[in-house]
């Protein structure tokens, strides 16, 4: 997926909230400017019509910041981490460059790095890894700072991708700290 950043100004508004867990795209509105609509992501596509998002592209990176769990944030952040797991660098690019060449001409759903996001890809690339490698190396996204101790629910920078033994560690760290925290 192609990487935009955010131009909308009420983005921190939603972030801090009122406590809420998760933002959802609903949450975003066109943003109107001299009596023009523009995109609701990036602040500088026009829209027209019911449309929220200029392109296709502006949508992908909303949803991958409202739902970093999800598909979206998962493609997200493996480009941003050169498709490693932040913990052990265990790689993910001979695989997904495996699921190309499969994949490649026969689905319009294929792996593009400079375009729209293939959420069905990354999927597939979840079960492709555990079929290969087992449970251990499937990729997963981590809150960096656990949200119980004040780390952003939502967005992109409190989130890195770890495969499932490593996020399974990282847990157990996170809900001991989380414990002392509490005992305060």
């Amino acid at each position: 997926m192609k990487k935009i950043k955010c131009g909308n100004p009420k983005v921190n508004d939603l972030k801090k909230g009122d406590g809420r867990r998760h933002i959802n795209a609903s949450d975003f509105k066109k943003i109107t400017k001299n009596g023009l609509k523009f995109c609701a992501w990036c602040a500088n596509g026009q829209v027209f019509g019911n449309r929220k998002y200029c392109n296709d592209i502006c949508r992908d990176n909303c949803y991958a910041f409202i739902q970093p769990q999800k598909e979206h944030g998962l493609e997200y952040h493996l480009q941003s981490q050169d498709f490693k797991c932040a913990s052990c660098s265990f790689d993910y690019k001979p695989t997904i460059d495996e699921m190309i060449q499969q994949y490649g001409n026969k689905n319009r759903y294929t792996y593009k790095e400079d375009g729209q996001a293939s959420p069905w890809f990354f999927g597939k690339l979840k079960y492709r890894i555990e079929l290969k490698y087992g449970q251990e190396r499937k990729p997963e996204v981590d809150h960096i700072v656990p949200v119980a101790l004040g780390g952003d629910p939502v967005g992109f920078d409190n989130h890195q991708i770890l495969c499932y033994t490593c996020h399974k560690d990282k847990t157990k760290l996170d809900i001991g700290n989380i414990a002392k925290e509490r005992k305060k």
